[in-house]
């Protein structure tokens, strides 16, 4: 009976280690698929009518690494940002003080999420990062508005920020204890749904990153730049900090694309500048 039971233990303890484990690249490349986590924003994909992906910055690149691995890419559409640091299955339950693997990858529902994600010191304890771009996060209001050049202007103002992301934490740790009688609400959308609020003057001020900015702003001619509210930071992908091995093949593959200029040529189809340019307005 003890010998069963060591046997069915041991089985049950295995099975759990592979199953909460991250899929390494050896085993990707054996299953010849590679899933990847992607929200709806316009830096990550467009579609046609009919509904398929047919462009967009980070699907471009992410299929050139699905190429190079010679594997099938599947995306996972994800219909709330938070989903990639929550410990339910919801995005429901995100923690900034605690360490844990969040759900999405502790399940291998994805390899790896495809977004332009900040990082910053609590999502550094959840998942490992490879970065994409440089990036600063610029407050922007209605350019029929006053545009302020000191947060202290701010004061009576009405804003409208992204829940759980890097734009509610510069929001709260740099902008709210130095401002008074304010409005402020938190949703839970997608970019260009802010940038519309903005443009439609249904609120003064919201945080954005300048990548974002640049891309709507042709399409959102009523929005305008105020000032920049963080330093330069990094827009990354993210992954399980069990994947070394996924990760040291994605920075290599990266690397040799910024090295080909095939990564400059990319960024210039849907930024209209190079790479260089676009860091040169970051300072």
């Amino acid at each position: 009976m003890k010998k069963i039971f060591f046997i069915l233990s041991g089985f049950i303890i295995f099975f759990t280690a592979n199953f909460l484990n991250a899929r390494n690249l050896q085993e990707i490349l054996a299953a010849k698929k590679l899933r990847v986590g992607m929200s709806d924003d316009y830096n990550n994909y467009l579609k046609n009518d009919s509904g398929e992906i047919i462009a967009g910055f980070n699907y471009d690149l992410i299929k050139k690494f699905a190429d190079y691995l010679e594997v099938e890419l599947e995306i996972v559409f994800i219909d709330n940002f938070s989903k990639y640091f929550s410990k339910d299955i919801g995005g429901n339950i995100v923690d900034k003080n605690d360490i844990y693997i969040p759900y999405i990858f502790e399940n291998n529902e994805i390899d790896i999420a495809v977004d332009f994600i900040t990082k910053n010191e609590w999502r550094d304890r959840l998942l490992d990062f490879v970065k994409i771009i440089d990036n600063r996060q610029i407050l922007y209001t209605n350019s029929k508005k006053k545009i302020i050049k000191k947060i202290e202007e701010l004061d009576g103002k009405r804003f409208i920020l992204w829940e759980n992301t890097s734009y509610q934490d510069t929001f709260e740790k740099y902008l709210l204890p130095r401002l008074k009688d304010i409005e402020y609400k938190y949703e839970n959308a997608n970019e260009e749904h802010f940038i519309k609020k903005i443009n439609d003057n249904e609120a003064d001020y919201s945080i954005v990153d300048t990548i974002t900015f640049i891309y709507f702003k042709k399409k959102y001619p009523n929005i305008e730049n105020c000032l920049a509210v963080s330093d330069i930071e990094e827009l990354c992908w993210a992954l399980s900090k069990e994947n070394a091995s996924l990760k040291n093949e994605l920075e290599k593959f990266l690397k040799n694309l910024r090295k080909s200029n095939k990564f400059d040529t990319i960024f210039k189809k849907y930024y209209i500048m190079s790479e260089q340019g676009y860091n040169q307005i970051l300072k």
